[in-house]
């Protein structure tokens, strides 16, 4: 790494903690309740649980939680973080109550895309399309201002949505199972629908889905026999490609309505892991701990395990080992790093293993939060 590029990501680094306490991580306080109860609301909305959203904001609601109109009660601003059991979540760059008081329509919106979301996955891409465009039509509207996501996501841009839905539905029709009687109107069906679907490539002169295309096309061959296609072609056939549809469909929607396409848990963890990978490949330190209850493992002097790395945190007492992602050898094993109070890896699935453990412990308690045990079912 260059001094220049080092210097770089050093201040990027500066510029993302400057929210941060200064205390020590293991020391950091609780995050809001009304935080966690945000980023709950917000998750189980963003993806689509509309039951189980309904549910807990009810019980919320009956529990004074949540005002009846808006999510929460508090508005937290771009500076704030989230800590949870000595986390730090990186702060986000979204308030908190960034979007409007819950009404009818945002209800209706939720129910719309949970429904075009599960015709999609099962393989009704038409139908999806016609409900798309009857009930959300500025979703795949060519006239629609363009909307810039962030690199990493799929593009929003109508004519790339709408292609990939049609590319969608024409495979869906090459796995139509047909009986003899009918086989050859279906495969009339099927020729039409292709040549339909070149034409419109071609017109758009989209040059990945020029290339695609050639792929596409090549389906008709394996209609009957699936397996038998080249890996690039099976993979049309794969249930994966109707989730990837899906989520793209959906963030599509939610930029259309002016909304963020992440769900803020997840913008929250995709920062703090960064936040925390940058730290480490700059060998910056965590502060040295004096004992095990403190966030630092002992070492074997101390009477601890010298294999485990001392940079790991401890969670109100739960031993987390594993937010300090191990090596693995050949048969998958463990590999310890040598002891270092190198700022750890940021493992958000570990991490909700562990809220996970704490809420099913916590159950028996009545005045356990209702977003804990969120986490845990």
């Amino acid at each position: 790494m260059s001094a220049h590029s080092d210097s770089i990501r050093r201040a990027a680094l500066r510029a993302a903690t400057a929210a941060m306490p200064t205390k020590s991580l293991s020391q950091a306080a609780p995050a809001d309740p009304e935080q966690l109860r945000e980023l709950v609301l917000d998750y189980l909305e963003h993806n689509c649980h509309g039951a189980t959203l309904v549910a807990l904001r009810t019980e919320m609601l009956r529990r004074g939680e949540i005002t009846e109109r808006g999510k929460g009660k508090q508005r937290a601003t771009e500076t704030d973080s989230l800590a949870e059991g000595g986390v730090l979540l990186a702060a986000t760059d979204v308030a908190m109550n960034d979007c409007e008081d819950d009404s009818p329509s945002d209800a209706l919106y939720l129910k719309f895309r949970t429904e075009i979301r599960r015709l999609i996955l099962q393989g009704s891409v038409s139908e999806a399309t016609s409900l798309l465009n009857a009930q959300l039509p500025r979703v795949l509207d060519p006239n629609r201002p363009a909307v810039r996501p962030p690199g990493w996501l799929s593009s929003v841009q109508p004519l790339h949505v709408s292609l990939n839905l049609d590319i969608q539905a024409f495979v869906e029709l090459l796995r139509t199972p047909a009986s003899p009687d009918v086989a050859m109107d279906l495969d009339r069906l099927r020729l039409a629908a292709g040549r339909r679907l070149h034409a419109r490539i071609a017109a758009a002169a989209s040059p990945p889905h020029t290339r695609e295309w050639t792929l596409v096309g090549s389906l008709m061959a394996y209609k009957y026999a699936p397996r038998d296609a080249p890996t690039d072609v099976r993979g049309y056939f794969t249930q994966a490609r109707r989730v990837a549809l899906a989520a793209q469909v959906d963030a599509a929607i939610l930029c259309a309505l002016g909304r963020s396409p992440v769900a803020r848990l997840e913008m929250a963890a995709r920062r703090t892991a960064a936040v925390w990978q940058t730290g480490r490949d700059l060998g910056l330190q965590l502060p040295r701990a004096a004992s095990k209850e403190q966030g630092s493992w002992m070492s074997a002097e101390q009477g601890g395990d010298a294999k485990r790395p001392r940079n790991v945190l401890l969670l109100d007492g739960i031993q987390a080992p594993h937010l300090v992602v191990p090596l693995k050898d050949s048969s998958g094993a463990d590999i310890y790093e040598p002891a270092d109070d190198l700022v750890p890896l940021f493992d958000l699935h570990e991490y909700v293993q562990i809220l996970r453990q704490r809420a099913k412990a916590a159950r028996a308690r009545p005045d356990t939060p209702h977003e804990v045990l969120a986490v845990a079912s």
